[in-house]
């Protein structure tokens, strides 16, 4: 029995390596993505540190000019709309984050500060003052960059730009209408720009942000602040410990990629290789599965060498016992014909003249029983290495008339035309065989009956001769056996009929019956 690939899912050689394509692909891009990502947080890190910060300076700035306003607070500053004052008069007005790095337009480095149209009062200028020794103590651990702006936009603390206006600015603006507003600006710096920057959008950008500072329904003032990003290289120095875990997993992922390629293509095409080199040494021989396929091209082709493997040791058994059979048919009458010629030679002025007819009888039946095998191991050959030309029909019923018509012993049964896919010649050494089997088993009457059905062509064989035993039913079709050998018979009709039908697609079956015997040869019917 031949050893079969267990069945089970396998991926395909195209899905493996798409796979592999793939993964191999987004490992960089998922290197560019997490930067991205990772530069996005630190973004958003540094502008709620900025918001924190521009929170807590607009509460010290209200409280500061509160104390100096008096009785005018209520009418100092300028009115909200009615959206800006909805909001302000929440009892809590949360602001977050809301730069987004991927998406967000970069705008140039921030617009210089311009004249102001008009003087900031004395009052908001000492409040500016005293907030911008509270920042200025900060910004050392802070890192940065403050200017805090009346309600005009006027600069009254936090740089040398006092008195000077900011009002123009985008989001300044936004803010003096009483909402919060952040920016990306391009970063001024008088060093060259590092040699890592192409990989990270952060190392030239500077965030600004506007924090309306509200009292009730009034605009007192907006804090203006800004700083550069945490540089995402120093950041992963920082956390570097992460860092070697994100690159351990990258080498692992890389790892499993070979490892899958290894065993899914690489393991079994060389335990493939070394199978068929085994099998070529040997010349045949048995092949077992292979514990591991990978794939379901692999599976495929190790089932084609297991198949081919066991079609191999077939045939060497064949070629084989057919070479025994061969031998021994042919050294019986070699044998005998030698004999006959040794006595002739040695006692032929001695042999009476019926001897020497009985002898040189024997030589020319031997001879012509060598011959006779000749012939058929030819036919065999012949049939045994036919390729049928599937083209080939030819219409069963008249063709076996005109084939069979030296026969008196034989009578056809059809109901007309019935075409099969074989030559006329394949199917007149069919016919013969089984005709002459039929008469050397003294059949007196031989009916083939023709059938056409949708698919096939059937031709029954049936004769009234001396059949065939039960006990030689299962080697009629064994190469040189036959009942007939002292009236010639070679035992290889059979053998050639069934190589010759199965060569054309079709079977032949011996059937049950009572008396004679009965062969049904099925064939593909002609298309069209």
């Amino acid at each position: 029995m031949t050893p079969t690939v267990k069945q089970k899912y396998r991926p395909s050689v195209a899905l493996i390596l798409i796979a592999v394509n793939l993964t191999i692909l987004a490992l960089p891009l998922g290197s560019v993505l997490f930067f991205r990502i990772y530069e996005g947080r630190l973004v958003h890190e540094t502008e709620a540190e900025l918001i924190s910060q521009a929170a807590v300076i607009a509460a010290a700035y209200k409280q500061a000019l509160d104390r100096r306003l008096n009785e005018g607070a209520e009418t100092y500053g300028r009115a909200l709309g009615a959206e800006a004052t909805k909001e302000a008069l929440k009892r809590y007005e949360p602001v977050m984050p809301t730069i987004d790095l991927a998406s967000d337009d970069l705008l140039p480095p921030r617009p210089d500060p311009r004249t102001a149209t008009s003087q900031a009062s004395v009052e908001s200028l000492d409040a500016g003052l005293d907030v911008s020794q509270l920042f200025f103590d900060a910004r050392r651990t802070t890192l940065a960059g403050m200017v805090l702006l009346n309600h005009e936009g006027t600069v009254i603390g936090g740089n040398q730009s006092i008195g000077l206006s900011f009002a123009h600015v985008r989001e300044v603006r936004r803010a003096m209408d009483g909402y919060y507003a952040s920016v990306i600006r391009e970063r001024i710096s008088d060093e060259p720009p590092p040699s890592y920057a192409s990989i990270s959008r952060g190392t030239g950008i500077r965030i600004f942000v506007a924090f309306p500072i509200k009292a009730g329904k009034r605009l007192w003032g907006v804090v203006y602040m800004s700083r550069t990003p945490n540089n995402i290289l120093k950041h992963l120095y920082a956390f570097r410990h992460r860092a070697a875990l994100v690159a351990l997993f990258v080498l692992a992922v890389t790892l499993l990629i070979a490892w899958v390629t290894t065993r899914t293509l690489r393991g079994p095409i060389t335990a493939l290789s070394n199978q068929a080199q085994g099998l070529a040494a040997t010349k045949g021989g048995t092949l077992e599965p292979l514990a591991h396929y990978g794939t379901s091209e692999l599976a495929a082709l190790g089932q084609s060498f297991l198949d081919m493997a066991d079609a191999l040791e077939k045939r060497s058994t064949y070629i084989r016992d057919f070479a025994t059979h061969v031998s021994h048919e042919f050294k019986t009458p070699l044998t005998s014909i030698r004999g006959s010629a040794e006595l002739l030679g040695e006692h032929l002025e001695e042999m009476k003249p019926e001897e020497r007819a009985r002898f040189l009888g024997n030589i020319e039946k031997d001879a012509a029983r060598l011959k006779a095998l000749v012939d058929r191991l030819l036919e065999l050959a012949k049939s045994d290495n036919l390729v049928p030309l599937f083209d080939d029909t030819v219409d069963a019923a008249a063709a076996l008339e005109t084939l069979t018509s030296g026969y008196s012993q034989v009578r056809i049964e059809s109901q007309g035309p019935a075409m099969a896919q074989i030559s006329e010649e394949s199917l007149g050494i069919i016919a013969s065989n089984l005709i002459e089997n039929a008469v050397g088993a003294g059949a007196s009457e031989v009916i083939l009956t023709i059938v056409e059905t949708s698919n096939t062509c059937e031709i029954t064989f049936k004769d009234n001769g001396s059949g065939i035993s039960p006990g030689n039913r299962d080697k009629i079709y064994e190469a040189f056996f036959t009942t007939k050998r002292e009236s010639g018979g070679t035992g290889l009709g059979l053998g050639i009929v069934r190589s010759l039908v199965e060569a054309h697609g079709g079977t032949i079956a011996l059937l049950d019956a009572t008396d004679g015997a009965a062969f049904k040869i099925t064939l593909p019917a002609a298309s069209g």
